[in-house]
């Protein structure tokens, strides 16, 4: 029907597709792909596997436990209520909501159409890499080893924290939001790095570098 409620567990070793109506699932074990095209689709209880989940259309909510391999958004809108625990996280358009922050190895963010929301709490990345889309909201963002925007927009009233042992060289670019360097920040002859008005610039902590050959203001 248009609108179900799975109360068991749904485990899936196949290629399962989601494209429509209203699905709401309890625990989800996922060692295959899970495709969502459409529809409103609801996980309360743990969303777990080694498998993949992709969102190409319509809307998920993950209101539980969550940890995949690979978590894809190519469109529509995937939003995490609680923390999650991602491997490797891609966004190529559409919207994530990391409501309450979470962790991932891996961030990659494109696509002129993608919009990266992080609402609340802190999301914590190893390596975040940006060439397009938008990164967005008011909660903090922290990457432990590799920042490296090379497109898109950094907005919103949250601080990125470039945590102890991490570098970003960001060339020329504008950044709307407040940054906190914890590790090294390089910035070579000929670039320009803005902040853009209203937010900061604050290097802390004794494990903290900026080596400037160009222009920060």
């Amino acid at each position: 029907s248009a609108s179900d409620t799975l109360n068991g567990a749904w485990n899936n070793n196949g290629a399962a597709v989601l494209s429509g109506g209203a699905m709401t699932f309890n625990t989800l074990n996922n060692t295959g792909t899970l495709d969502i095209t459409g529809g409103t689709q609801t996980f309360n209880g743990p969303t777990l596997g080694t498998g993949g989940l992709t969102v190409n259309g319509g809307t998920a909510t993950i209101n539980g436990s969550y940890s995949h391999a690979n978590t894809n958004v190519a469109a529509g809108t995937l939003t995490f209520a609680s923390a999650p625990a991602l491997a490797n996280f891609t966004q190529t358009g559409g919207t994530a909501n990391f409501n309450a922050g979470g962790s991932a190895t891996n961030i990659n963010l494109s696509g002129a159409g993608s919009t990266l929301n992080v609402n609340g709490g802190t999301l914590i990345a190893t390596n975040f890499t940006q060439s397009g889309g938008v990164f967005d909201g008011a909660g903090a963002f922290s990457a432990t080893t590799l920042y490296n925007v090379t497109g898109g927009t950094q907005t919103g009233t949250g601080a990125t924290i470039l945590a102890p042992g991490s570098t970003y060289t960001p060339g020329t670019t504008t950044l709307g939001r407040s940054l906190i360097v914890q590790g090294t920040l390089n910035e070579n002859a000929g670039d320009t790095l803005t902040i853009a008005a209203g937010r900061t610039l604050r290097s802390e902590e004794h494990t903290s570098e900026l080596q400037s050959r160009g222009l920060i203001s």
